[in-house]
């Protein structure tokens, strides 16, 4: 049995020891729900994004400088830091010990540190009882195929208290060149159509979450797209800025 404590300032637990056994035959690096490992080949996305995150460096500017203070809106809300959790999926599927939901672990964090939490795809029961945790939060919904899933999941949100709502718009294609399907639910192409229907269903603020070229957060910034916000990569965003 595994040992866990919790930390001081946020009240996350700490694993001592996690065994798990993995499956041979399963593409996934650990228990099903986690990420799978990428190639990390010329093709693989991550080993740009990594080479350019290696490249920040720190300037120190010293002289004049005090303590900042992080408070930082966003969607109109006041929030400790600008720091804010990610968009994680499945989490709750990922320990041997089922007594832990570490989804729920997450946002009762987020609560306690004054920080935005976000949450990736979840059922609608498994949604409401994460945010039972009290902390202010996005829902970013996949790009089902069904677009009427898409629509009711951003009324549950809305009904529960959502901060904002959004689209992973990047998590279309599968590895096989089809349309992805993930825990069984085909996902679907998204038009700007689309994302003007979802961003009219809402009174919430809606973000495109996954916006991986120039020309996607271009059509984004139209004047007919302005409650639309929308997420880049880091390596986008780092081309964006010298074209």
């Amino acid at each position: 049995m595994s040992e866990h404590k919790e930390d001081a300032v946020t009240g996350a637990s700490f694993m001592k020891e996690l065994k798990q056994e993995k499956d041979p035959s399963s593409p996934w690096p650990g228990p099903k729900g986690m990420i799978p490992v990428t190639s990390g080949k010329a093709d693989d996305a991550n080993v740009h994004n990594r080479a350019y995150l290696d490249n920040i460096l720190v300037e120190m500017r010293v002289i004049d400088a005090v303590k900042p203070d992080l408070t930082t809106e966003i969607f109109g809300k006041k929030y400790a830091s600008p720091l804010t959790l990610a968009a994680l999926s499945h989490l709750n599927k990922v320990l041997d010990d089922k007594s832990r939901k570490p989804m729920q672990e997450k946002a009762a964090a987020a609560k306690k540190m004054r920080v935005l939490n976000w949450i990736g795809m979840e059922t609608d029961e498994e949604y409401a009882e994460i945010v039972a945790e009290g902390a202010e939060t996005v829902r970013i919904i996949k790009p089902f195929a069904d677009h009427q899933k898409i629509l009711d999941e951003i009324k549950f949100a809305e009904d529960h208290g959502a901060v904002a709502v959004g689209i992973d718009i990047d998590h279309v294609a599968g590895t096989n060149g089809d349309y992805d399907v993930v825990d069984g639910i085909p996902l679907g192409p998204i038009t700007e159509e689309d994302l003007r229907r979802y961003v009219n269903s809402t009174k919430l603020p809606f973000v495109a979450k996954g916006v991986l070229s120039v020309r996607d957060a271009l059509k984004l910034g139209r004047p007919d797209a302005r409650r639309l916000l929308s997420l880049i990569t880091t390596a986008e965003f780092h081309l964006a800025c010298h074209l």
